[in-house]
């Protein structure tokens, strides 16, 4: 798409994927807790609005994806080492 924000279906699309990218977040269905750890198909709605709405789009759903996790991390951590990680020095 040229325009994303002039066209209602991509404003609509790219809602729809925020939308579906935090109820992921907030339910079981994204962030499978595999004991300590958890796996995650949160990252789907991100792939797909960026090859469906190009860059831009993507930006923004990787973005909001970014924040969503961190969220996440922050609120409900599944051990007492998640807060080590909020450093990108330690995380990377």
């Amino acid at each position: 798409m040229k325009n994303l924000f002039k066209s209602p279906r991509g404003l609509t699309f790219l809602g729809l994927m925020l939308a579906i990218t935090i109820i992921m977040d907030m339910t079981p269905l994204g962030m499978i807790p595999i004991g300590a750890i958890s796996a995650t198909i949160i990252h789907i709605p991100t792939i797909i609005t960026g090859v469906v709405l190009g860059p831009v789009a993507g930006f923004i759903m990787g973005t909001s994806f970014g924040i969503v996790s961190l969220t996440h991390a922050l609120t409900r951590p599944a051990t007492i080492l998640d807060p080590l990680f909020m450093n990108p020095l330690v995380s990377v």
